[in-house]
């Protein structure tokens, strides 16, 4: 992933960077700093994984001082299918708030 630094950030423009060129070639995407990833199991509500972006971003512009428009938060959802605890595969049965 292309990397640029907080200072740098603020003084290239989302459009610019598109036009500039300013994006990983291998990947084929671009990103301001700072990317959050978050993985959660599916079944969230819009509204929860909306609430959690805010407030995962609200953090991050406290804390490190960036502003809001240059904060990415990307969640990814998995079926509980796809995760394993303890050595065993979570039931489908199983909902997010019994077994986050």
């Amino acid at each position: 992933m292309f990397q640029i630094s907080p200072r740098e950030s603020e003084k290239v423009s989302h459009e610019n960077f598109l036009q500039e060129g300013l994006f990983c070639s291998h990947h084929k995407y671009y990103t301001l700093m700072p990317v959050v990833q978050l993985t959660l199991r599916e079944g969230r509500s819009l509204e929860q994984i909306q609430r959690t972006i805010e407030g995962i971003s609200n953090v991050i512009c406290t804390e490190i001082g960036v502003k809001p428009e240059d904060v990415t938060v990307l969640v990814t959802e998995l079926p509980a299918t796809h995760i394993g605890k303890a050595g065993t595969v979570l039931s489908a049965k199983q909902t997010p708030q019994n077994h986050p």
